[in-house]
C-alpha cells in the first residue's frame, strides 16, 4: 500500500512540475514581452497587479506543495532505497534549486524593486 502512495506522489509531483514549467514558459514567452510593450508605469502597475495576485492563486499552493513533496520525496527515497533513489533525488534538488531558491534570492527582491520603481516613475 505504501508503494502505491508512494508512486502516485511521485506522478502528481511530476504532473504539478509540468504545470509550472508552462505556467513560467508562458510568463516568460509572452506576458513579460507583452509587459514590456506597453508604457512603463502602465507595466510597472500590471506587473503589481500579477504580483499581488498570484499570491492568492492556486499556484502558489502548488509551488510550496511541490517543494514539501520533493522534501518528503528525498527524504524517504534515500532512507529506504527506494526504485529510482538517484533520478528522484535530483529532481527533487533541482526542482528546489531553480524554483524555491532562484525565486527566493532573485525574484522577491526584484518584485520588492518593483514595487519601489512606480514611486520613481510617476
Amino acid at each position: 500500500m505504501l508503494h502505491f502512495w508512494f508512486q502516485t506522489l511521485v506522478g502528481a509531483t511530476a504532473v504539478y512540475c509540468w504545470l509550472v514549467a508552462g505556467v513560467f514558459l508562458a510568463f516568460s514567452d509572452f506576458v513579460m514581452k507583452s509587459l514590456g510593450a506597453i508604457p512603463a508605469a502602465q507595466g510597472i502597475t500590471a506587473m503589481q497587479s500579477i504580483n499581488i495576485l498570484v499570491f492568492r492563486s492556486v499556484f502558489m499552493v502548488g509551488l510550496f506543495a511541490i517543494c514539501a513533496s520533493s522534501i518528503f520525496l528525498i527524504g524517504y527515497t534515500y532512507f529506504t532505497a527506494a526504485p529510482d533513489t538517484g533520478l528522484i533525488v535530483a529532481a527533487g534538488l533541482l526542482y528546489i534549486v531553480t524554483v524555491m531558491i532562484v525565486s527566493v534570492v532573485g525574484n522577491i527582491p526584484l518584485k520588492e524593486s518593483l514595487n519601489k520603481a512606480l514611486i520613481s516613475v510617476l
